[in-house]
């Protein structure tokens, strides 16, 4: 299943020299191998979402794959150059009916929003999933667990020669901060907008408070150092959950690459609220062309009173409101507490393709039948509470083993 493990920077192949019209695929092993591809793979992630950009998926082969040696890349390339570059990294799950299954996907980290690949503008979704499709790299399962609707990889699994089966994943939510920021607030809940008048009357009466940003140089590190303090200060610390980025020198890494990383058009920026002098809350961001993602929040919880973390996020979409070059702001996920924001939801999708024709066509017939196989559990469900005998069972009760 796993694609040889390898660090040559050279491809398996020697790269393609394309007839006109003709897609080939080059195949690319480890850091080296990503590394080699850094000027095709800029040349077409413009049009890429953050999480496929060159600068992002570097940081995160470099510091939170376990493996690095065993990523595989596909170059896809024409007589013109580069079309797509499709990473694979060794992954495993449980996927019904099969159980344990060992597949390839994107970016396979929790702190990895979600997954794409760049795709040239020019390229012909059907003719680059032909050419992946018939390669023989790549593993027997591709298992895509997130990715945006209408990004890369939803397009070429849409495009797929055979049936992709492309199921419902949770959204990233937005706002829209082409919005005057008036009319932005007006829509958020009544409650929200009552906490957060209350939070600047609490912070303005117990002192002065500012918001400050900083995105390269000797400012952006002390900002980082100070996000990373606030966010070890509190639920996600050691006497927490243990999940804080200071906790893990891995993480803590993968987000200074991407502080220290940069190039027109793409940067990251931290911004801190200070309140008394100290700060209260944090966000760590990446600002990719019109789009503000939030990528990770702080705060002090010392100092909840203030609700400081939603004044910053107040403060900073304000801002995003007044700067022409920002179109939008992206949460990145879905969590219970942005409703209150009224975000859009940009739908998003989990792609699974069986390259193996027979595991494909169980898989196909899995669901086809498992709405019914739902409908029949309710149903039996509904019986046995309203007290009926719940007989006749339903076929996965009747037949089980």
């Amino acid at each position: 299943m796993h694609a040889d493990a390898t660090a040559d920077a050279k491809p398996v192949s020697p790269p393609p020299r394309a007839a006109a019209g003709r897609i080939d695929v080059a195949v690319f092993h480890g850091l080296d191998g990503l590394r080699a591809l850094a000027e095709d793979w800029r040349a077409i992630d413009e049009a890429s979402g953050v999480y496929a950009r060159f600068e992002v998926f570097e940081a995160f082969a470099a510091h939170l794959l376990d493996a690095p040696d065993r990523l595989t890349l596909l170059r896809c390339a024409d007589a013109a150059g580069a079309l797509a570059i499709l990473p694979c990294v060794p992954a495993t799950g449980r996927l019904l009916p099969f159980g344990p299954v060992q597949a390839t996907a994107l970016a396979p980290h929790l702190h990895m929003g979600w997954g794409d690949f760049p795709l040239a503008v020019r390229a012909d979704p059907r003719a680059v999933a032909l050419a992946l499709a018939r390669s023989p790299h790549g593993g027997g399962l591709l298992w895509w667990r997130r990715v945006p609707v209408g990004g890369a990889a939803h397009r070429i699994a849409q495009a797929w020669p055979y049936p992709a089966s492309l199921r419902p994943a949770s959204p990233r939510n937005g706002l829209d901060t082409t919005l005057d920021g008036e009319a932005l607030a007006a829509a958020w809940s009544k409650n929200l907008r009552t906490s957060l008048q209350k939070s600047r009357k609490r912070l303005t009466a117990d002192g002065p408070w500012r918001i400050v940003t900083a995105s390269a140089g000797p400012e952006a590190a002390q900002a980082f150092g100070a996000f990373l303090h606030l966010e070890a200060s509190g639920w996600k610390g050691s006497s927490g959950t243990g999940s804080a980025i200071a906790l893990d020198p891995r993480l803590t890494a993968f987000y200074r690459r991407l502080l220290e990383a940069g190039r027109p058009g793409l940067r990251c920026e931290i911004a801190l609220l200070e309140a008394g002098g100290r700060p209260a809350a944090a966000q760590f961001a990446m600002i990719d062309g019109q789009c503000r993602h939030v990528l990770k929040i702080a705060y002090d919880e010392s100092l909840s009173r203030y609700s400081p973390g939603q004044v910053l996020l107040e403060e900073m979409l304000k801002r995003a409101c007044a700067d022409p070059a920002l179109s939008i702001t992206s949460l990145v996920t879905d969590m219970p507490w942005h409703q209150a924001w009224r975000p859009i939801p940009e739908p998003c999708a989990e792609v699974i393709i069986f390259r193996d024709r027979w595991r494909r066509l169980a898989f196909r017939a899995y669901e086809s039948a498992l709405p019914a196989l739902w409908a029949a559990r309710e149903a039996w469900r509904r019986r046995s509470s309203a007290g009926a005998p719940p007989h006749p069972r339903p076929f996965f009760h009747r037949h089980r083993p």
